[in-house]
């Protein structure tokens, strides 16, 4: 089978890479993104729970030269760690630098993805709130939306515990620690970065 419309899931970092490079080989890229505007983890949406807190927080734990492309890299004056703003804002520009919004659908879920037995072809269905579902067939499908799910290992005792128990990607703001005592378990990016906002805020 010859490969020509390929369906692109997420319109992050990801997403707008793999526009540009199908666009780069002739290739008829459509990309599906759930939420309002491109950007991925970077794009700040209060109804995605997981995401509240990044841009307002987050710093990166690359450098500018490591986050950005290879074919778009940041500007000289740019800090050499980055906040969630800059790289939603660099997004932004990426995408109207190499005019890849055109091929974007937002606010569209992918809710159904299987490939037909006979013809190998991907029949996909996607939600749009307000407008419902609509049924696409592609050639072929790139998932560029990350592969993520919160994991909180079991520990005797947790079931009693009288305090709070919750995840890096659940952390809102700094407002949920002020004034507690605050344990932070794990020693990786996440844990640092919130060990550091624990360190201002929290009690103990």
């Amino acid at each position: 089978m010859v490969v020509q419309s390929v369906l692109i899931i997420g319109a992050g970092a990801g997403g707008l890479a793999a526009i540009k490079t199908c666009l780069e080989e002739g290739l008829e890229p459509t990309c599906f993104e759930m939420k309002p505007d491109i950007g991925g983890l970077w794009l700040l949406d209060e109804s995605f729970e997981r995401d509240a807190w990044r841009r307002q927080t987050l710093i990166t734990n690359t450098s500018r030269e490591m986050t950005g492309f290879s074919d778009f890299p940041f500007p000289r004056d740019a800090p050499p760690f980055l906040t969630g703003k800059d790289v939603l804002r660099y997004y932004q520009k990426y995408a109207e630098r190499f005019n890849l919004r055109p091929y974007i659908h937002c606010n569209s879920e992918v809710t159904k993805l299987e490939q037909n037995t006979d013809n190998k072809k991907w029949c996909v269905e996607v939600s749009k709130p307000g407008v419902g579902t609509k049924d696409y067939t592609f050639d072929a499908v790139l998932i560029c939306c990350g592969r993520r799910q919160t994991y909180i290992p079991h520990y005797p005792g947790l079931e009693t515990f009288k305090g709070t128990v919750t995840h890096s990607e659940l952390y809102r703001s700094n407002a949920d620690i002020d004034d507690k005592k605050v344990l932070v378990v794990g020693a990786s990016h996440s844990a640092g970065d919130v060990a550091v906002h624990a360190s201002n805020n929290a009690s103990q």
